[in-house]
């Protein structure tokens, strides 16, 4: 507390810290977009909700239904704010398939229009398996045609977030959640976070009667920023705590099964966001890239969030529920013999859940399954 400031030794500091390069995440990187691009508010609001979807291989893993259903606007507002996030760096991101994802690159080479464009819309499929001839003949041009675009194609980056997350990494916890009775305690992590406090040398400056007034008005300045920047710290620390306490309140059937997918209930941003009392944009800061330390193991804050499908007679079921369904149809489906995404859609209609085909086929994409045209020739893993 007496040692006095020294300039040359907050200089050199100052080198030091300039030295560390932080590696930008990728939600990061695109949030710094959207600062600049958003052209208001409420564009930057459904831009925030759609990139915390994104995953770290810079794929949207939410449906438009779900994003509606969250930020309560209409699919048009989603798409728009959608396709201007589509056109940020990396080249493909937020793509909703590989298909949507290589066009996407193409697009922005200017080459949408080009064979390899109409082969990523429209035989991506067969370009895998490397039926070239039936492209060929499908899209009217030569074989020696279709493989030039193949290497056009071939030279495109099929995964455009991996390279934010190229350096493997510990996760630490930010929450920290401990059973206590027939509930839960939660404790906020401060592992990764700084002790903010003030210096008694500057309290003793302005009690000091030799130290002149400009100099006390200078103090009492920075003292007050310093006192309000404390206070930002703890009010932050509350909400998440509150945020998180709201989660767990929700969630608590889903924690005291092992985090088991069959026991999540639907919940949206905006629920958790009108319990806390604050903006839904606040609660997608909260949960995004942060992890919570449960008995059943480290997990990301978004993994308890699952939106809602109205049924008419079994209530509401969660998003997280159907696609386990979907996994357990996928496989327990006959070999050489897959169930297409219509099918499963009737099969999931015959146990009361009523859903849209391209529902299924956004869950099934989400969950990482192949098309029933893949899977024909090569086992689910």
């Amino acid at each position: 507390s007496e040692e006095r400031y020294d300039q040359d030794e907050d200089r050199r500091r100052k080198r030091m810290e300039d030295l560390v390069v932080k590696l930008p995440t990728l939600y990061g990187h695109l949030m710094k977009q959207l600062d600049m691009f958003s052209r208001s508010d409420e564009e930057k609001n459904i831009g925030e909700t759609i990139i915390c979807n994104i995953d770290e291989n810079g794929y949207l893993r939410a449906s438009m239904e779900e994003l509606t259903e969250d930020q309560g606007v209409s699919t048009e507002e989603i798409e728009k704010t959608l396709s201007l996030i589509q056109t940020f760096s990396p080249p493909g991101v937020s793509a909703r398939n590989l298909s949507e994802c290589l066009y996407l690159q193409l697009v922005r080479e200017g080459r949408e229009n080009s064979l390899a464009g109409k082969i990523v819309k429209r035989h991506l499929d067969d370009l895998g398996k490397k039926k070239f001839k039936q492209i060929a003949k499908d899209l009217k041009v030569s074989i020696d045609e279709v493989q030039k675009a193949f290497s056009v194609i071939h030279r495109l980056d099929p995964k455009p977030g991996s390279a934010f997350g190229a350096c493997a990494r510990e996760i630490t916890p930010d929450i920290l959640l401990h059973p206590s009775e027939n509930s839960y305690k939660i404790e906020i992590s401060n592992e990764n976070i700084p002790e903010l406090r003030i210096s008694p040398y500057y309290k003793k400056l302005l009690k000091n009667k030799d130290t002149p007034e400009e100099t006390k008005e200078y103090i009492k300045k920075k003292l007050n920023q310093a006192m309000w920047l404390i206070r930002a710290v703890q009010q932050r620390y509350d909400t998440i705590k509150k945020v998180v306490g709201c989660i767990v309140i929700a969630q608590k059937d889903f924690l005291d099964n092992d985090n088991d997918p069959e026991f999540i209930k639907p919940l949206t941003l905006k629920e958790v966001a009108r319990a806390v009392g604050v903006s839904e944009s606040t609660v997608s800061r909260v949960v995004a890239n942060k992890h919570i330390d449960t008995p059943a193991g480290i997990f990301g804050l978004k993994r308890f969030f699952s939106s809602q499908l109205k049924q008419d007679e079994n209530g509401s079921l969660s998003s997280e529920n159907v696609k386990m369904k979907i996994r357990e149809l996928v496989r327990n489906e006959k070999p050489g013999r897959p169930l297409s995404d219509e099918a499963i859609v009737k099969a999931l209609h015959s146990e009361g859940i009523n859903i849209a085909r391209r529902t299924v086929t956004k869950y099934r994409e989400a969950l990482k399954i192949p098309s029933s045209s893949q899977r024909r020739y090569s086992c689910l893993d």
